[in-house]
């Protein structure tokens, strides 16, 4: 017997409007504008990496 197949849904926070890049003493920082507020992270980039090399950390 197969299982069925789960229909994908999208995310609750809604579709990215912006993506903010900025850095601080602590490392690489990441902010996502949305439909209903913002979604923050850090990135898994050394703390002396130009801003070109961390921006290409945010989509991989």
């Amino acid at each position: 017997m197969r299982r069925k197949k789960e229909k994908k849904k999208r995310p609750a926070w809604g579709v990215p409007k912006g993506i903010f890049l900025f850095a601080t003493p602590e490392g690489w920082r990441t902010s996502v504008l949305t439909e209903s507020g913002y979604l923050c992270g850090r990135l898994d980039v050394p703390i002396n990496t130009d801003p070109r090399s961390a921006s290409a950390g945010c989509f991989d």
